[in-house]
């Protein structure tokens, strides 16, 4: 959408993008109509003119809207959330094992991490470093653990789980910026084809000043 958008440059213009790339073709298209006149006036308004105007459209149209940029950042937080959750299922593994070893114990709850679950959850803690943490205290209370049942993988899923959290969060958030480069580049391209209308708009006042219904065909709405 052509809306205003903090920390980018803005549109010089207020409609729709979509909207916008349909008239500048349409636009495009009556200035290779009315060619020689533009021509005449300024023999940089030829056909070389028109054609680069709408391969600048082109660019335009093929670079990614907005909303795909939105719904892939979507996907890759949903994917993030799924290794999340799969980090607090491996952990309850783990804290299954550690109250079977230690009944009633909270000091050693609080000491492999278990009491902290609601501010991982919050994400006011890694929830990686919180799982490597867990692992290394597991570590500490092996013998413990083992005399409680404990098999190995309850380890390995917890390695498992934290190892595949970090590529996901870090796609998530490499996305972000991304994006950021997307609107960026966006801006700069539709202002660039606001540019080829603009010209001939102000060449068209000229043009064509003695013929107000002409003048009007070359309005941007």
């Amino acid at each position: 959408m052509a809306t205003k958008r903090k920390a980018t440059r803005e549109r010089l213009y207020s409609m729709e993008d979509a909207v916008f790339y349909e008239r500048s073709r349409t636009l495009a298209e009556l200035f290779k109509h009315k060619l020689p006149a533009f021509t005449a006036f300024d023999f940089n308004l030829n056909m070389a003119y028109h054609d680069a105007w709408v391969a600048q459209a082109e660019l335009c149209e093929a670079h990614e809207t907005d909303e795909t940029a939105n719904y892939e950042l979507q996907q890759r937080t949903a994917d993030m959330e799924e290794a999340r959750k799969a980090c607090f299922v491996a952990a309850n593994g783990l804290q299954y094992y550690v109250e079977k070893a230690f009944p009633d114990n909270a000091r050693i709850m609080q000491e492999f991490g278990f009491t902290e679950r609601k501010q991982i959850r919050a994400k006011s803690l890694s929830t990686i470093m919180w799982m490597v943490v867990m692992m290394a205290v597991a570590d500490d209370y092996n013998t413990e653990l083992t005399a409680a049942g404990m098999p190995a993988s309850i380890i390995t899923d917890l390695d498992n789980a934290q190892l595949a959290l970090f590529p996901a969060e870090f796609k998530q958030e490499r996305f972000k910026r991304t994006i950021i480069r997307l609107q960026r580049e966006r801006i700069e391209k539709v202002n660039k084809l606001y540019g080829f209308y603009q010209r001939v708009h102000k060449a068209a006042q000229v043009v064509f000043g003695d013929n107000e219904v002409v003048r009007a065909q070359f309005n941007l709405q």
